[in-house]
């Protein structure tokens, strides 16, 4: 459930904020998700009870205006966006479907990180040994970009006849380069070395790229997706 108090923060520091509503939002969000409801309406939310002391010690608001915007997806299903850009004229409801996808690869790469992160796996509980850990990431992370753009489209020109629509595996070539960090940011190490090896494990381990797959969303609920992470997750570290 969306929390008034993290909205109004958002709007304080970024201005314009765009979110995913779930059918437990606020009421009026709930709303929205009905089939005879508008495309796009105009809101004003209070902070619940409990809130209030807390919104009022930091100077805000105990209310805030946003507009609920409803997008209908390819698959029939019905998606409901919170935002702060309130202007119907200047912002007609038919953007915000493509302006909501923009996200998606930001959201897939925090989704990364926190899986080779391993939250629960931190190397220490001090605050600087988790921003140590969470750079150290970035900074790998950064360097798996560099390196396999090169490597993968040479290897994408070499295989396209024999084994068409290939990619590197990012799981593995992200380990592949943190267990070989040292090697690669050392200045004593043959590069073109490094770089032969690095391709022949690369080659090991492609995926295939089935381009226009549609993968259907299946909501899972706390309670399996708890068991999941305990029991059925491969932890990369």
């Amino acid at each position: 459930m969306l929390d008034i108090h993290f909205l109004q923060c958002l709007i304080i520091k970024i201005k314009n904020i765009l979110f995913r509503c779930s059918r437990s939002a606020f009421a009026a969000a709930q709303v929205m998700f009905k089939d005879d409801s508008p495309m796009s309406v105009v809101t004003t939310i209070k902070a619940p009870a409990n809130h209030t002391k807390r919104i009022r010690k930091q100077g805000l608001p105990s209310s805030i205006k946003l507009r609920l915007v409803k997008v209908i997806l390819s698959t029939g299903e019905t998606e409901v966006l919170v935002t702060s850009l309130i202007d119907e004229e200047k912002f007609p409801p038919e953007i915000f479907a493509e302006l909501y996808h923009y996200r998606w690869g930001i959201e897939t790469f925090f989704s990364k990180l926190k899986g080779r992160l391993g939250l629960e796996n931190f190397t220490g509980k001090s605050v600087e040994a988790i921003r140590q850990d969470f750079w150290s990431t970035i900074l790998i992370s950064n360097l798996e970009t560099i390196m396999t753009v090169d490597i993968e489209e040479e290897i994408t020109h070499e295989i396209d006849e024999a084994r068409p629509n290939k990619a590197i595996n990012r799981a593995v070539s992200f380990n592949v380069i943190k267990n070989l960090a040292f090697e690669i940011l050392s200045t004593q190490v043959n590069q073109d070395i490094l770089e032969h090896k690095l391709k022949k494990l690369f080659l090991t381990n492609m995926i295939s790229i089935r381009k226009d797959r549609v993968v259907p969303r299946h909501k899972i609920s706390d309670t399996r997706s708890l068991n999941f992470q305990k029991r059925f997750r491969k932890h990369v570290f």
